[in-house]
């Protein structure tokens, strides 16, 4: 897990049992988008395999709670190492 990816894992208050699983190793944001106007923050996110559909769910979830209590709005975008050209 890339060190900016633990901080954001930190500030999402992602359990200690999602953030130890597998598919969060080798985890790293690539990008992050900020739409001033719009107060949408765009995740870019790349993992060496595809998220299991509940880290998945948890994570986006997370995501949007946290943002919002700003008054923001977070999206994110998943790319895969083994199908680099495939968006999730």
């Amino acid at each position: 897990m890339s060190n900016t990816f633990e901080i954001l894992m930190d500030q999402l208050d992602m359990p200690l049992e999602m953030r130890s699983s597998s598919a969060f190793l080798h985890a790293e944001i690539q990008e992050v988008v900020v739409h001033k106007v719009s107060r949408v923050w765009e995740f870019r996110f790349a993992f060496a395999e595809v998220l299991p559909i509940a880290l998945f769910k948890e994570l986006r979830q997370r995501l949007r709670d946290e943002f919002s209590k700003t008054g923001n709005q977070a999206t994110c975008l998943l790319y895969t190492s083994d199908a680099a050209d495939d968006l999730i």
